[in-house]
């Protein structure tokens, strides 16, 4: 079966050429995102006005730029839910809507444990891995945040 050697080889590449045009370097399954102008709002404050309670939810949108301060290339898009549990403060669930694809994300934000890809399209259908971000929105920050993602193809089961 000399055919699935080859379309591991192209699955390898895509995440080298997807990393190499976010990165502006061949990230060798690291490919980091830059997000700016990620703006907070809540959607459902069901408790104290402005402050954060379990339950509530809420939605951050940011531009996904090809360096920081550079062009917009994407979007950023995430909706979320206030657990404050032990395991994390809120549940997450992000799109980055890319020049070459889609990435979509979940897991708990302040947690110890990184977040989780649990698809894409484009250059990025068939990848799985981890990623962590640096930075708040607005207001809760300067509304920079970096993501560093480690994506590897999915290998098929029998």
């Amino acid at each position: 079966m000399r055919w699935k050697h080859w379309v591991g080889i192209a699955l390898l590449l895509a995440v080298a050429v997807a990393g190499y045009g976010l990165t502006g370097r061949s990230a060798q399954g690291t490919v980091v995102i830059y997000v700016e102008n990620a703006q907070f709002q809540f959607v459902n404050d069901g408790g104290t006005a402005g402050e954060m309670d379990r339950g509530d939810t809420f939605v951050v949108v940011g531009d996904i730029l090809d360096e920081p301060g550079g062009n917009v290339i994407g979007e950023y898009v995430c909706s979320g839910v206030f657990v404050m549990s032990d395991y994390g403060l809120t549940l997450v669930n992000q799109r980055f809507d890319l020049p070459g694809g889609v990435i979509v994300g979940q897991g708990a934000e302040l947690s110890e444990k990184p977040l989780v890809v649990v698809g894409g399209s484009g250059e990025y259908a068939g990848m799985t891995g981890t990623y962590t971000a640096d930075g708040n929105p607005i207001p809760l920050g300067d509304g920079k945040i970096t993501f560093t993602f480690e994506l590897t193809p999915v290998t098929a089961q029998r």
